[in-house]
Parts: C-alpha cells; structure tokens; sequence
C-alpha cells in the first residue's frame, strides 16, 4: 500500500491485460511508489491467474481452481488497482489518450500498457471446426470445457505439436483414456529445436501412452448431432474422437489496435529498446516485437509465456535469452527511461533447452547438455 500521507497523483496508468505481464506490472508500479490510479482491463472472467498451469496440472486433475490465482482477491483492492474483467478492448485512439472498451466508454490513460496476450487459432476454414467438443486452450474456461468433454471421453485427439498441445497431451492420457496427437512434422518441435530434442520429446510421451499421427494433414472434424466424433485425415482415414484439443499455436491479441498503429506480419507489435510503441504507450509479453537482431522473434517467444513474463514488470533474473536487467522493467522504461533490454547473453538452440521445456508428468526442465543426457 501507498505511505501515508503521500501526495495525491491525478495520473492514471492503464494496464491491457490480465496475464503474468500485466498483473506483475500493476504489482510493481505500487511496489515501486506510484500513487496514481491503476487500472487493469481484461477480457477474461477471472482476475489473474497462472495460465501455464492449465495445459499441465488443472487439465491432469491436480491442481484446483483456487491454485490458479497469481494473488490473493483482497491484493487489488488493498493496494487501489480497479480490476476491470470480462472486458475487451476495441480500439485505440493516440491522439486523445483514450482506449476502446466494448459495453463501457472510453477510458482515459496518461501511461498505457498493452499486453493483451495471445488469440488461440481456431482453424475457422476447417470444416466441422465449431462442433461441440472441439476446444482451443488458453483460459481457464477452456480448461474447463476440455475437462468437461473429456469426463467420459474414450478417445481424444489433440491436433498440433505445440507446447500446448504436447502438455495438453501428456496431462488428459490415462484414465481410460487414449489421447493421439496429429502433427504436422515427423516430431515435435523439429523447427524449433531440431530432430533430436523433438525425437526425445516424442518418445517421452509415447511411454505415457500418447500416440502420434506424425506428418499428418487434417482435412475436416466429423460430427453427430453437432457433436465431433472424428478427425479426417488427408490419406482418407478417420481417427475416432470423443473430443478434439486444438493446439496449433497463437496469434497476438492486437485486432483493437490496427487502426493505431502498423502491425507486423504476424500482428505483433513494435517496440523499441524502452518497450516503448507511442508516446506514452509501451507493450509487453505475446504481442511485442523488441529490437534484438534477426532473431528477434525467437527471443519475444521465450519470454512471452506464463511467469516468464514477469520481468517486463518485476524484478527477476534475465530470461532464457538473456539480455532483460534485474530490476522492475517497465517502470525503468515508463518512469527512469533506461532501456529495458540488452543484447542476448547466450544462445538458445538445438542442444540448449530453454528452462521452460518441462513437461507434465515428466522430469523438471531440461537444461543445456545432448538430448540423450536428459539432464534435470
């Protein structure tokens, strides 16, 4: 909470967001002694909570809802941050300092953070892709939903070999359940981290009992009753499914924002070495596109998840790409206007795993070594 007798402060910081980004800025705001208003905007029902949590122990049945928090509900009102959920961003308008919310009006901001996150891919032109029983994975609603289809469910198909749908994978096996993943590539990961560390993943979960349908093209979602009941493959064969997770990536969270700024190819945001986008506007996690050479997108991603987003508003030690200073980011570049990023201390690679590589029901993150070293 603010000292007492501290001087009023009219300004108003404006956090989009109810991820790790914006929660731990809103936290490190107060922390650090601004007195202003706080305000953070979410599109989610929930205040905010640990998403890296629901693709790993909430969908494998051991965690609970009240593990998934990042704080306890009186935090926000005991140090003045107005949550405002279940409300979504529709536009921005520079010139005014104002922000879009949809149902509410426009919100005035003197410094604004974006960090709305990521927009699961839902496969729109794939036929039988709204069939009940077929679920993205992002919010804990998701979870939810998937945990609810899979109750009874025999036979789930997760299409894709992201993370999520790797995690997803692991945590639904068993129980009566056979789980296959549909991908598109011989092994997981195999872009981002070589055949032998995807190798290594896949025969991981194949211990577990996950199947593969490796190298593999899905063509349409067959449905009863406007229920799925299979995922059709290009070669023609059906493979049976009580219930389908859909895990082939993200896509920034930034539609509200094209009519104020030129986004990138993949809808990003760019930043530059304060995380600054505009005059008074900076962007953190899954949407920011910071200047860190060629690579630079490999870097955005391996900070973007979960709790690895917390140095753009906390102190914490540099990421798995290095180059993010120990100290609270976001008020150094809003505040002090030091730069919150230096050049990549090391390498992440084929035989370097980010720490993040952990997966449910398997060993502690993998560090750096020979995938056959398996080394935790």
């Amino acid at each position: 909470a603010d000292a007492p007798g501290a001087p009023a402060d009219a300004r108003t910081f404006v956090l989009v967001g109810g991820g790790a980004a914006g929660q731990y800025a809103a936290q490190t705001l107060r922390h650090e002694g601004f007195a202003g208003k706080i305000v953070l905007v979410s599109a989610d029902e929930q205040a905010p909570y640990d998403r890296t949590k629901l693709s790993k122990p909430y969908l494998a049945g051991k965690a609970k809802p009240a593990a998934l928090p990042l704080r306890e509900p009186t935090f926000y009102e005991k140090h003045r941050i107005d949550l405002q959920l279940n409300t979504r961003a529709t536009g921005l308008d520079l010139a005014r300092q104002e922000l879009q919310l949809e149902g509410h009006l426009p919100l005035r901001y003197d410094q604004l953070l974006l960090a709305p996150g990521g927009t699961p891919n839902r496969l729109p032109k794939l036929p039988g892709h709204d069939l009940a029983g077929v679920q993205p994975l992002r919010t804990q609603a998701d979870a939810d939903a998937i945990l609810a289809a899979t109750k009874d469910a025999k036979q789930v198909v997760v299409i894709g070999s992201s993370f999520i749908g790797m995690e997803a994978a692991s945590s639904l096996v068993g129980e009566g359940r056979a789980v296959t993943v549909v991908a598109q590539d011989k092994v997981p990961f195999m872009r981002v981290l070589g055949p032998e560390i995807g190798a290594m993943f896949r025969a991981l979960h194949e211990e577990k009992g996950v199947h593969f349908e490796a190298e593999a093209e899905v063509t349409a979602l067959l449905g009863e009753a406007g229920r799925v009941t299979g995922v059709q493959l290009k070669t023609g064969r059906v493979l049976p499914a009580d219930a389908v997770v859909l895990g082939v990536g993200v896509r920034p969270a930034t539609a509200f924002l094209k009519d104020a700024f030129s986004l990138e190819k993949d809808g990003g945001l760019a930043v530059d070495a304060y995380l600054q986008a505009a005059e008074n506007v900076y962007a953190a996690g899954d949407i920011a596109r910071y200047p860190l050479g060629p690579r630079r997108a490999h870097a955005h991603r391996a900070l973007a998840r979960g709790p690895a987003a917390r140095p753009h508003g906390r102190p914490q030690h540099a990421g798995p790409a290095g180059g993010l200073r120990r100290r609270p980011v976001l008020l150094d570049a809003a505040v002090r206007q030091e730069p919150a990023l230096r050049r990549p201390r090391r390498k992440v690679g084929r035989n370097h795993l980010p720490r993040r590589c952990g997966q449910a029901g398997f060993p502690g993150p993998v560090r750096a070594g020979r995938p056959h070293h398996r080394r935790c």
